[in-house]
């Protein structure tokens, strides 16, 4: 899940209500559409949170890796579907829509759960408390939230200097590319990428 995160750049809240049913493993894309917050699930942000990326290569293979493994397990769990030969955790769980009213129920098979209980990570909260905290104390790292994966997702591809700041922040779910500006704008002037010397390099001056 974290490698993902960092390569992916969801929210957290984003990552724990991906279902299968909005990966392409063939095409390597995943469609953000929902997000779980305190318990609840929701739509996504706002409009433009609704959206289809291709995956980079790392995060590609996390899900992939996923899958082979929900391959061969053993479900335990009292709801379970046969899809292929293969038994998998269904969740029916209702989403609250864009105008905080309308409750639609949707039946999905969650990527990212508990290696515990088998069953989805309860909310953002739980997810930081209890496993991300958990994982940075045994690793002896000081704590940082796990929305720091976003960070790194979005500091790593401005590092690159090769995509522009509004397709990352298509990428991110941003409305536009100002929130980009905004959040690391002393970064991208300080520690940004030579573009001076990459444009020397591109015109072979």
């Amino acid at each position: 899940m974290v490698q993902f995160m960092i390569w992916a750049g969801p929210r957290v809240s984003e990552t724990i209500a991906l279902a299968w049913e909005d990966v392409d493993l063939e095409q390597g894309t995943v469609t953000f559409r929902r997000s779980k917050v305190r318990g609840a699930y929701r739509v996504t942000k706002t409009r433009r949170s609704t959206r289809r990326i291709r995956l980079l290569a790392p995060a590609w293979y996390a899900l992939r890796s996923i899958d082979a493994i929900n391959k061969v397990k053993r479900a335990e769990t009292v709801e379970i579907v046969e899809i292929v030969e293969i038994v998998e955790i269904v969740e029916i769980v209702e989403i609250v829509e864009r105008d905080n009213k309308t409750v639609r129920k949707h039946t999905l098979r969650f990527v990212f759960v508990n290696s515990k209980s088998g069953l989805p990570h309860v909310s953002d909260f739980v997810v930081r408390d209890r496993f991300f905290k958990a994982h940075l104390n045994a690793a002896g790292v000081r704590y940082r939230g796990p929305g720091q994966c976003r960070h790194t997702y979005a500091s790593q591809l401005l590092t690159t200097g090769v995509a522009s700041i509004d397709w990352i922040a298509e990428q991110m779910g941003h409305t536009n590319g100002n929130m980009i500006r905004q959040q690391y704008g002393t970064w991208i002037n300080e520690d940004g990428p030579d573009i001076v010397g990459m444009l020397q390099h591109a015109l072979n001056f």
